[in-house]
């Protein structure tokens, strides 16, 4: 995973997704917000966010985490519609993020399944295999081990990320993107990894794989015992949040 263009991670495009959705069961519940942002050359360049029609009812509990209301889903653009509007929005050499990708590629894939939508893309992006993709989560197992919770509000807490909008689909890619421009400083830094395959391998590493590639790269143990107690101490500063988990 030697750097052989420094310049690689900061030109890939990358599309950051995230969405909100009735329940945790992709066979029974369905989305009702997408939000994307495309980050390029360090910057947002663009962004994405639809509400969409629900052929349920918002249960009150999923309006209580993100203020979503099934009102607010009437008169919006036909489902079909939205997701043709998604992939348009998604460019051919695009990596796709989240966190905790899983949970939102499985929920993806079925509603293009269910639209017959899924012969438009092109490789399968949101299929259950291994393809151009990258989870923030597994990549906060890795790079903040220390951290008790992974949780994307903790995780953008310890770098000290303003949070707007939280729990809303656009507002949680917004604030994923600026936790992946993080990680990927902290990828060049303390494991002189620069390329978008240096990138995908390390989110499948070990910890010990992690630990064993930090000493050959001579990350110190100084270095990572700072940030670790950086991050536990904006951690003291987190009220204690109860809400629904994204499953993975």
């Amino acid at each position: 995973m030697t750097a052989m263009n420094n310049d690689e991670l900061r030109c890939t495009p990358f599309v950051i997704v995230d969405v909100e959705t009735t329940g945790l069961c992709p066979g029974r519940h369905r989305i009702i917000e997408l939000g994307a942002v495309r980050l390029q050359k360090d910057e947002q360049t663009a962004c994405f966010q639809r509400l969409l029609p629900s052929v349920e009812k918002v249960p009150p509990f999923i309006t209580r985490f993100t203020g979503i209301t099934t009102d607010m889903l009437t008169n919006q653009p036909s489902t079909q519609q939205t997701y043709e509007s998604l992939l348009a929005f998604l460019g051919d050499d695009d990596v796709i993020v989240a966190h905790n990708l899983p949970f939102d590629r499985k929920f993806i894939h079925a509603e293009l399944a269910r639209h017959r939508l899924n012969n438009r893309v092109d490789p399968p992006r949101f299929s259950d295999e291994r393809q151009r993709v990258v989870c923030t989560l597994r990549l906060a197992r890795r790079l903040l081990p220390w951290l008790p919770s992974k949780k994307l509000c903790h995780v953008v807490e310890a770098f000290k990320i303003p949070i707007k909008n939280s729990h809303r689909a656009l507002g949680d890619a917004q604030m994923t993107t600026e936790v992946l421009r993080r990680f990927i400083d902290m990828l060049h830094e303390q494991y002189d990894i620069h390329t978008l395959d240096g990138l995908l391998e390390f989110q499948y590493l070990s910890g010990k794989q992690v630990q064993s590639l930090a000493l050959r790269c001579g990350t110190s143990s100084t270095m990572l015992d700072h940030a670790k107690m950086r991050s536990l101490n904006n951690l003291k500063r987190l009220p204690t949040i109860k809400h629904r988990e994204k499953a993975i």
